[in-house]
């Protein structure tokens, strides 16, 4: 007798379909929203550098959101100006005016706290961590002598405090990890447009040290590789953001965010899209600006501050401590966009990316998983010719990760298709 189907078993299998398939969709949410999921442990960071003839300087430190704002985060510290943070490795580093001039780090959570970290210094007045490469640099701001950016390893070692010759005492120091670029500004004088931004390449050859000129006393730096702008503070109108984009300087905006307070110091938040700057107030209430970073939203209250604060920095990682991040589709094309290759090479890349997204966010978790596959099978035909062997498997076990989370069977996660 043939064999009968109950609607109880045909059931019961389609409920278990559904089932699996809810999982994976939750996953796809899961997988779209990661990267704002674990800002709950990013913090915006800035220094109130206090006397410069003893350690009355304070680090403070809130949550992105500006909520739990602890103004002595780190306390009793040597005349603070810049402040930089690689969360890769979970350290913050500021520039002190010890012995001469330091460079100082602690672990993000403020412990072990080394204000000689790197020494012999020249009253430096900018700070930057290169988290990709692995380097650290600093401005040696000397007012009537050769005053240079200096660079080290991010442990410290490597220390060379003359990696790039500045035309004038230099201030803020950025860098531009992805498109492999340092940046500084020199103030010049605060009653003239006189003030200059340069650049260099990472290891401080292609000098041009005027990048940005005739700028209104630039001090603060930062750079958004992702949209592909220069941010600057100004004295101009008694205080500005400035903006410029990297591929054309000359049409920069100093009146970008007007109405600043003597800014010293400005940072970029990319993952969550903000700027942050400080309002330096001598004799009154100190604040922590936050804008979107298209300059709509600004709010120059956004944290109350104790002391007139100095430099600012955020943390650009999606986490801090614990297991790493479940990768996204968005930081595999900041990845392939690395690359630095063809224009024909990263747009088809790209293109397939780009796809994986748009199945990811209708909830097709089957043809984001083949729009995945088709990206692997064109990174593994450039491998070791067009793309580098070791990049090329990076972009691959990334794929892989986001695979996985999209629910691949385990021993197809490496293949093509659904």
């Amino acid at each position: 007798r043939p064999m009968r189907i109950s609607a109880f078993d045909s059931s019961s299998r389609r409920t278990t379909r559904l089932l699996r398939l809810a999982a994976v969709a939750v996953a796809a949410l899961a997988l779209s929203a990661v990267a704002f999921a674990g800002r709950a442990n990013a913090f915006v960071y800035w220094t109130s550098p206090g006397l410069s003839n003893n350690a009355s300087g304070l680090l403070g430190r809130a949550n992105l959101d500006g909520t739990n704002a602890n103004d002595t985060f780190e306390s009793s510290v040597n005349y603070p100006q810049a402040v930089a943070v690689d969360p890769a490795d979970g350290y913050i580093y500021w520039t002190t005016n010890l012995l001469g001039g330091t460079i100082a780090r602690a672990k993000l959570n403020g412990t072990d706290v080394n204000e000689e970290f790197i020494t012999g210094i020249s009253n430096p007045a900018g700070v930057a961590v290169d988290s990709t490469d692995g380097y650290i640099y600093w401005s040696n701001s000397v007012p009537h002598g050769a005053s240079t950016i200096g660079r080290a390893n991010i442990d410290g070692t490597g220390i060379n405090r003359s990696l790039i010759t500045t035309l004038l005492p230099a201030g803020g120091v950025a860098v531009d990890s992805a498109n492999k670029y340092v940046y500084w500004t020199t103030p010049g004088s605060p009653t003239n447009a006189s003030g200059l931004i340069g650049r260099a390449k990472l290891d401080g050859s292609g000098v041009n040290n005027t990048f940005e000129f005739s700028l209104h006393y630039p001090q603060g730096i930062a750079v958004d590789s992702a949209d592909g702008y220069i941010y600057w503070t100004t004295n101009l109108l008694g205080g500005t953001i400035a903006r410029a984009p990297l591929n054309s300087p000359t049409n920069k905006n100093e009146e970008f965010i007007p109405d600043v307070s003597s800014p010293a110091g400005v940072a970029v938040d990319s993952t969550d899209g903000y700027i942050y700057w400080s309002n330096s107030v001598p004799h009154g209430a100190s604040t922590i600006g936050r804008a979107n970073l298209d300059g709509t939203g600004a709010n120059p209250r956004f944290i109350n501050v104790f002391l007139p604060a100095g430099g600012v920095a955020t943390d650009n990682l999606s986490s801090v401590g614990g297991p790493p991040p479940t990768p996204t589709i968005a930081a595999l094309i900041a990845d392939v966009k690395k690359l630095g290759r063809s224009h024909r090479i990263e747009r088809s890349l790209i293109a397939k990316l780009h796809a994986a997204q748009r199945s990811l966010d209708s909830i097709h978790i089957g043809k984001a998983r083949g729009h995945l596959g088709a990206f692997m099978d064109e990174v593994r035909a450039d491998r070791g010719k067009k793309i580098h062997a070791a990049k090329a498997k990076a972009l691959i076990n990334t794929a892989v990760a986001i695979r996985k989370a999209l629910g691949c069977r385990a021993h197809h996660c490496r293949r093509p298709g659904p």
